[in-house]
């Protein structure tokens, strides 16, 4: 068997057969070498593990070939170190290596020969012994004529081997696979060895971020990630975190001098999507792990699925790690850090180019990951269509989708009874499965399917030569829109609404107080019935309102009038946006 000899050392990647390894495991309760050798059950993941059974097989020496041979000192620290072995075979009985003893509960066929073997420089208070491959169910760790078991007894659970009573003992240490239903298959095995008690160091040259206080703009900070990236289990490389290859080190330190509410810390698009770990090893509970996005509504669109929300009570030093499904692939990305206070830009692009031809990738909030994509809404307010114009206008040409036909009622919906035409450059602003909602040059919004949308355009690319009419805009929405130009149309309507509501005020006042008023006991319903006196009342006073304040008709008629003004205004100023939105594709 290839002899493999791995020397430990704090902050380091240990590679493996070319490989990049990692260690796990738990304290289990185990023994001391000695006369009485124990049969000890480890189960990390699994609370209630078996309680060590005594057993006295008759161990024979160690044998003259070991294991991939993995020597540990005193550099060994909580940094996981794992030696891959290959194909293994199940090719012996726990009888036939160790006599007539009892085998173990995790079962009596095993390896011929060590996978491993573990060579102590010296004694060692705390050691963790974890072996995976297989069906998991244990293995066997001799030391002269000394035997432990570690034996696994629910699904997911790895067997390990921690604490000795009286310490690990200078010496060659051999770890047999042992399992219950061997077949003829042979497995691949990793072993994992590390020393829980003494944390890694972080490097004396990490790039350390302090924030002090909150953020009145982002920072922006780019890592690449490190080269010896690795998978390692939850209990070693942080809970969530598993799937994902991460370093041994932190990429880069932030340190937060005080609570900073609505920190985060969040990756902008990527051609390799990232997985974010914090890592807090002082104060009272020390946390290492990878969260999903906290998508909260506010702020802007675009979220990472991994990034980091630090809440009102975080403070220290934490570490952060980038990682990625694929270890073999560096990549760049970079880092947004802001706050709830942060004033962002919604209109800085972001150099990200669509990696697959998909029309996900050419989502808006990846090319502008400050901006709201609702407030593109230009039904809202003046402001947001000028914005929308902006953006349309600073959006890089691969971001844009294009109409595969002339659209309709029938394939588009829309606030306009004009739709986009073949080959019309339109932005991806949202996306519910099929359905994809589109912005034109004219800052309306469709709802078009994703088979009716290119890529794209066939043919040359076009843009609408002037705004399409809006659905009829009522007065509220018309005064909304109001250009600035169009501010004193506004300025005088709400003059004469005022002066009207005013002079119905004054004029209504007396046949007010003549009306009778009533009142009763909470919770009691009345019946009240109007008198003929109260009636004649009420419309001696309307009448008078009428004459000397206007009709409602009038009122109407006048509300029309100003309502086509502003929309006059309205549309002279989208022509002037749309100009400016499409002046690239002029």
């Amino acid at each position: 068997m290839k002899t493999l000899v791995l020397l430990l050392s704090a902050g380091c990647t240990v590679m493996v057969n070319g490989k990049p390894h990692h260690l796990g495991g738990s304290d289990p309760a185990a023994t001391t070498p000695g006369t009485t050798p124990v049969a000890t059950t480890t189960n990390p993941a699994a609370p209630g593990a078996p309680t060590p059974t005594p057993t006295t097989p008759g161990a024979p020496a160690a044998p003259a070939v070991p294991g991939q041979v993995i020597t540990v000192d005193a550099t060994l620290t909580s940094t996981p170190v794992i030696a891959t072995v290959g194909q293994v075979a199940f090719d012996s009985r726990f009888s036939k290596q160790f006599g007539n003893g009892n085998s173990p509960d995790c079962g009596s066929e095993m390896t011929s020969r060590p996978i491993a073997s573990l060579d102590l420089k010296q004694p060692m208070e705390s050691l963790e012994v974890t072996v995976s491959g297989g069906s998991n169910d244990g293995f066997v760790l001799a030391y002269g004529k000394s035997l432990w078991f570690a034996c696994t007894q629910t699904i997911g659970s790895l067997p390990s081997i921690s604490k000795l009573k009286e310490g690990w003992q200078p010496g060659r240490y051999d770890i047999y696979a042992v399992t219950r239903y061997a077949g003829k298959a042979h497995q691949p095995f990793e072993v994992e060895v590390v020393d829980t008690s003494k944390p890694a160091a972080w490097p004396a040259k990490l790039k350390t971020i302090t924030i002090a206080g909150k953020l009145a703009t982002p920072m922006f900070v780019e890592v690449t990630t490190q080269p010896g990236r690795r998978k390692l289990r939850a209990e070693r490389g942080g809970w969530g975190c598993e799937k994902d290859a991460l370093p041994n080190d932190p990429d880069l330190a932030l340190a937060i001098e005080r609570p900073i509410p609505g920190l985060v810390v969040r990756p902008l698009p990527s051609a390799t999507p990232v997985v974010l770990r914090r890592e807090l090893r002082e104060g009272k509970k020390p946390d290492k792990g990878c969260p999903t996005s906290g998508n909260g509504r506010e702020g802007p669109s675009y979220h990472a699925d991994h990034e980091l929300h630090f809440d009102h009570e975080d403070e220290g030093t934490f570490g952060i790690s980038l990682g990625t499904a694929d270890a073999s692939h560096p990549t760049t990305v970079t880092l947004m850090i802001f706050d709830k206070s942060t004033k962002l830009d919604a209109l800085a692009p972001f150099p990200y180019t669509p990696t697959t031809d998909s029309i996900a990738e050419r989502w808006l909030g990846n090319q502008f990951p400050q901006l709201d994509l609702d407030e593109l809404d230009i039904h809202r307010e003046y402001s947001r269509a000028e914005l929308a114009a902006k953006v349309f206008a600073l959006a890089p040409k691969t971001a844009f989708v294009y109409s595969k036909l002339d659209l309709d009622k029938d394939l588009a919906n829309g606030p306009s009874d004009a739709f986009p035409t073949k080959n019309e450059a339109l932005l991806v602003i949202g996306i519910n499965r099929e359905q994809i909602n589109v912005m034109a040059a004219d800052g309306l919004r469709y709802t078009v399917k994703d088979t009716h949308l290119l890529l794209a355009p066939d043919g040359t690319a076009v843009v609408p030569s002037a705004p399409r009419a809006l659905h009829k805009l009522d007065i509220g929405s018309a005064t909304s829109l109001l250009p600035p130009s169009g501010k004193a149309l506004a300025t005088a309507r709400a003059k004469r609404v005022a002066a009207k509501e005013a002079c119905v005020d004054r004029v209504w006042a007396p046949y007010g107080r003549q009306i009778p008023t009533y009142t009763h006991p909470a919770g009691v319903d009345i019946v009240i019935v109007e008198s003929p006196a109260t009636r004649r009342i009420k419309d001696a006073g309307n009448d008078a309102v009428d004459r000397q304040c206007g009709t409602a008709q009038a009122d109407e008629k006048q509300t029309e009038v100003d309502r086509v003004k502003m929309v006059a205004e309205i549309e002279k100023a989208r022509a002037k946006l749309l100009v400016q939105a499409t002046a690239a594709w002029r």
